[in-house]
């Protein structure tokens, strides 16, 4: 995987607000800056299989500054044996350091303006991916002289998902025309205190990304489950709110954010709570996931949740569509590690597709 230790370098508009020491600095350095909360977990996921491993790590903030000359040897000077460099890039740009082994780490798959930001990327610059040691948690895959290229991948994971507060459950109000009102009667105190407990069955499971609620066709299906779970009480249904890609992090605001995709299916909702549906502010506790049914979509990045999660679920849902969605369902498969069944999803034909087999 990786060898004599880790160099990591930030996305450049990042990197240039960080207050350290010069433009290599050790971890610590980090913990007390201001940084995109999926940014802090792909680094944090990065140091801890370095760690892991043994190996010592360093950031670099400004990879494009040491690409020649001088300036890179000074470079593997400070490095001091480092042979690897993963760039964490959030789809503008991608700055391999000469001298070590490159690897990418996309880690802003659930974000429907970085995915955009890294096809035209690919499309204009695929030369920049040459020779790219792997892929960290990815399924890139570019074209070059008529030849397709897909790096091989490296497959990180946290063991225990990481917390930074603990998720809360709250109410379902959702009035498409009203998606700023629904947002607050849904964090309103008086709202949580009122709120039944979910009945019991199989929980069904959602973590949410501005990638997910951007397919129409699946966003038309998650809008079908919720309008069953609010309606008939059907099995309890969790959507984890998504994080925002020009979002402040306030919880209503993500809220209206989701309301307004599942209110562009036309699907019509009640004006009443349904006891089966709730949203999360966060990942849930492994004990309430325990056989629990759990969506996963190429626009999820998976790997912010912890293998602990994952293999506690009861079933796992894929959503298949297309080679891109084939070969993300391999990925996945390959990251778990572990035996879990297994139904894909074909949300295009408005109908589940069942295959007979687990996640091997």
């Amino acid at each position: 995987m990786f060898q004599g230790g880790v160099a990591i370098s930030l996305p450049g508009r990042h990197a240039a607000m960080l207050q350290v020491s010069g433009s290599v600095f050790p971890p610590e350095e980090l913990s007390g800056a201001v940084l995109p909360p999926d940014l802090r977990v792909a680094a944090n996921l990065v140091v801890d299989a370095a760690k892991a491993m043994g190996l010592p790590v360093r950031f670099v903030a400004r990879p494009e500054v040491f690409t020649h000359g001088v300036l890179s040897e000074r470079l593997a000077a400070r490095l001091d044996g480092v042979r690897d460099h993963v760039a964490l890039c959030d789809g503008t740009a991608f700055r391999p350091l000469p001298g070590l082994r490159n690897h990418l780490f996309f880690y802003r798959r659930g974000a429907a303006d970085a995915c955009r930001q890294m096809r035209r990327l690919v499309e204009v610059a695929p030369e920049l991916f040459l020779g790219m040691q792997s892929q960290v948690n990815g399924t890139l895959a570019f074209r070059v002289d008529g030849a397709w290229h897909r790096p091989p991948a490296t497959l990180l994971a946290f063991a225990e998902t990481p917390r930074i507060t603990p998720a809360s459950l709250l109410p379902v109000f959702l009035h498409p025309s009203d998606p700023e009102g629904s947002a607050a009667a849904s964090v309103s105190e008086e709202a949580e205190e009122d709120m039944p407990a979910l009945p019991e069955g199989r929980l069904r499971y959602v973590p949410l990304t501005e990638a997910i609620l951007a397919d129409p066709h699946l966003a038309r299906l998650l809008a079908e489950r919720l309008l069953g779970a609010m309606m008939r009480d059907e099995a309890p249904l969790v959507l984890q709110l998504p994080l925002l890609s020009a979002g402040s992090g306030d919880i209503a605001e993500q809220i209206a954010a989701v309301i307004r995709g599942l209110g562009s299916t036309g699907v019509t909702f009640p004006r009443h709570v349904g006891t089966s549906a709730r949203w999360a502010t966060g990942p849930l506790d492994v004990a309430m996931l325990r056989d629990a049914t759990i969506l996963v979509h190429p626009g999820l990045d998976f790997w912010r949740l912890g293998r602990d999660i994952w293999r506690a679920a009861g079933e796992i849902e894929m959503v298949q569509d297309g080679p891109a969605g084939a070969a993300f369902v391999r990925l996945f498969r390959d990251w778990l590690g572990a035996e879990v069944p297994m139904r894909l999803l074909h949300p295009r034909r408005m109908r589940d597709h069942v295959t007979v087999g687990s996640v091997l």
